[in-house]
């Protein structure tokens, strides 16, 4: 028996861990005077105002500890499973390395080698969600842990996000910003489209306005796409031209909603609008 293991910006609920077998480890962030531990996606509700707390404080993240892998890896082993961990990209966050780390920590004990694989998503959100989905999908099929992981890298090319900003603010200052030059603004409401390629931000395109935002998130879609997440930040009505440009290219594709977490947020500020979608 496999179980996956996997940090919170996937953005799952509990039936989807449910489903999937998984287990989420939170990333926190804190406002300075409190630390605050992100979960499940419809607990980000129990937290509602974020939005304002982040535009309010100066607000950091703090990555999955090594203490907190090596929990839930030690509670699966014990329970008879072995253990897949997909996590966030490596090039956006140290989760990881602390991933790798328990890992490590737990299979120089003879009764637990080999049985726990760390893969690097190079993605997050709605992309991350969709390997999870492969993963459990091939390890119901009985495929092996290290076969599972190996199967889990070839499938991160068939998994795509994609987001834009209204402003290039907190992303310079999370230093996430991968290849994306500087010059990079969002004046004269010219809005970048932001893709995650090698599990590293870089810059598509400038779009003018909101339709052509839209446009341009839903062309850089594969057309190869089986199903797509959009996401947001609290208020879901900013997607609205997003839905009908993808509603007029893709006619009968699967499309889900899921809000983002303030782990993110902090990252790429709370007015972007995102899209992930997985291959064929």
């Amino acid at each position: 028996m496999i179980a996956l293991v996997t940090d919170s910006t996937a953005c799952l609920t509990p039936e989807d861990a449910r489903r999937l077998n998984a287990h989420v480890v939170p990333h926190t962030y804190t406002d300075g005077s409190h630390i605050y531990a992100e979960n499940y996606s419809p607990e980000i509700a129990a937290v509602r105002g974020f939005r304002q707390l982040l535009e309010e404080k100066d607000c950091s993240t703090v990555q999955c500890s090594i203490s907190s892998f090596q929990a839930a890896f030690e509670g699966l082993l014990q329970r008879g499973y072995d253990v897949l961990c997909l996590v966030i990209s490596s090039r956006l966050s140290g989760a990881y390395s602390s991933a790798k780390a328990a890992a490590l920590s737990l299979c120089s004990h003879r009764r637990y080698t080999g049985r726990i694989q760390v893969v690097d998503s190079h993605t997050t959100a709605g992309a991350l969600r969709f390997l999870l989905g492969k993963a459990r999908s091939l390890a119901d099929q009985g495929l092996s842990l290290e076969k599972l992981a190996r199967a889990c890298e070839e499938a991160r090319e068939k998994a795509g996000l994609a987001f834009s900003v209204d402003t290039m603010e907190r992303l310079r200052k999370s230093g996430r910003l991968g290849i994306v030059r500087q010059s990079v603004n969002t004046i004269l409401n010219r809005k970048p489209i932001l893709v995650l390629q090698n599990g590293a931000i870089s810059c598509h395109e400038m779009a003018r306005g909101k339709a052509n935002q839209a446009a341009a998130l839903t062309e850089i879609i594969s057309s190869k796409a089986k199903a797509v997440t959009l996401h947001y930040f609290e208020n879901s009505q900013h997607l609205q031209p997003l839905v009908a440009a993808i509603r007029l290219r893709f006619s009968n594709i699967p499309m889900t909603f899921r809000e983002l977490g303030p782990v993110l947020g902090i990252h790429i500020g709370t007015s972007a609008v995102a899209v992930s979608w997985e291959e064929e």
